[in-house]
């Protein structure tokens, strides 16, 4: 069960050594995240964690003067670090922004812990309570053409 905690100097830590550790990240996903968590002012307040599962979800703060479709998540499950985007509309499609997801056999249940911590963080750390309806109701995505054209986070 993934719970709301606060975010602090010691979460980066983490987060940046499990990047680093994961040989399967794709290199762009990892100099991406490494960017974001030396970036300063882009700390978010709270993340979600699985202590169960050793899963977590944080939000991915945008960098200045970067142009990205949905808002970007580094998502780590099964000691993989993925980067993925939520599109936060009317359907809030989720997508791997990366060259390697999961491996298909492992696919679905990776983006059902996804879809729980979603659920929990919210779009803004801030819990379900600030969600839209229809924000509640995520589904996974191929990854749209036009993500490889954005860049950045």
């Amino acid at each position: 069960m993934f719970i709301l905690k606060k975010f602090s100097a010691s979460d980066i830590a983490r987060v940046e050594a499990d990047v680093l550790a994961d040989s399967k990240c794709h290199k762009a996903v990892r100099n991406a995240i490494s960017k974001y968590v030396r970036a300063s002012g882009a700390v978010p307040n709270n993340w979600v964690v699985n202590e169960a599962s050793d899963a977590y979800l944080v939000f991915l703060t945008p960098l200045p003067y970067v142009n990205a479709l949905g808002d970007a998540f580094a998502a780590f499950v099964d000691s993989r670090v993925y980067r993925i985007r939520v599109i936060f509309d009317e359907t809030s499609e989720v997508y791997f922004s990366e060259e390697n997801p999961p491996p298909e056999n492992e696919q679905e249940r990776v983006q059902q812990l996804i879809i729980a911590a979603l659920k929990v963080h919210g779009q803004y750390g801030l819990g379900p309570e600030d969600e839209n309806p229809h924000y509640k109701y995520y589904s996974f995505i191929p990854r749209p053409s036009s993500d490889s054209q954005m860049g950045g986070l």
